[in-house]
């Protein structure tokens, strides 16, 4: 490998300096500026009136498309693994006795993930919910 040597002498570098000063002068003092403190706004927490509780609860509910047995079976291993793998929730699933009741609980936002029908979805994203 080929070394390549660069001699600068005092010469060479005042005229760097020279050269680049205002550009120098701008970056140092948006620096300096940048430690002001006369500007900076004190913190001041704010206060809720609900305790914040150390343990929650999510309901997961699933439009009742087949019986309640039937959705039991096919989303309540995905709770319990839910369940077993986050510390500091409660995940319930919950169906629905028919169409009708499960639309209400959506309105209401009683659950805390729905699983609705492509209606539903779209009804959902209306009411507050988001889609991923």
């Amino acid at each position: 490998m080929k070394k390549i040597a660069i001699d600068i002498n005092a010469a060479t570098a005042v005229r760097f300096v020279m050269a680049w000063r205002p550009t120098l002068l701008l970056v140092l003092g948006s620096l300096l500026t940048a430690c002001d403190q006369s500007a900076s706004q004190t913190y001041e927490p704010e206060f809720s009136e609900l305790a914040v509780t150390a343990h929650q609860e999510y309901i997961f509910g699933v439009h009742p498309q087949r019986n309640p047995e039937k959705l039991h079976a096919v989303f309540g291993p995905l709770v319990q693994y839910l369940n077993t793998h986050i510390t500091g929730a409660t995940f319930v699933f919950e169906a629905s006795r028919n169409f009708a009741a499960f639309d209400q609980k959506q309105a209401d936002r009683q659950f805390a993930f729905v699983l609705p029908n492509p209606y539903g979805t779209v009804v959902g994203i209306d009411q507050g919910y988001r889609v991923f």
